[in-house]
């Protein structure tokens, strides 16, 4: 009995030990709602992202901070993106993003929804 506690107990810490060494990857998920593709590019390692209009993309990425280029509705911002954690972004429809009055969050609290014409009060994880 005594042995297999000291068996089930090494295996437990092999397994902490390998998570720990290799962990899960994070999930990208890009909803674009937009008429035009969505594309985002980290730039290291690179990878060249693209999500066609009316879709919605998922993606498993090494978790990190990546320098990042994000292109939709016509226009390209560069900055970061915070892939420590999973991250759900929603391109809402282009003609919306004049108001700079809409709120930064319409629904589900873990989705963030850029707007190149907003200027963020509080540090997002998607950070342009």
């Amino acid at each position: 009995m005594k042995k297999n506690a000291l068996v089930i107990l090494v295996l437990a810490l092999l397994i902490a030990v390998l998570i720990a060494a290799n962990p899960f990857p994070a999930t990208l998920t890009v909803k674009n709602k937009t008429d035009g593709n969505v594309i985002i590019s980290l730039t290291y390692p690179y990878s060249y992202l693209v999500v066609k209009p009316g879709t919605t993309g998922v993606f498993t990425i090494k978790r990190d901070v990546y320098p990042s280029t994000v292109t939709a509705c016509g226009e390209t911002v560069t900055g970061t993106m915070n892939l420590e954690h999973n991250l759900k972004l929603n391109f809402t429809p282009c003609a919306g993003w004049g108001d700079s009055g809409a709120p930064r969050f319409k629904g589900e609290p873990t989705q963030e929804k850029p707007n190149w014409n907003r200027t963020p009060a509080n540090p997002w994880r998607f950070q342009y």
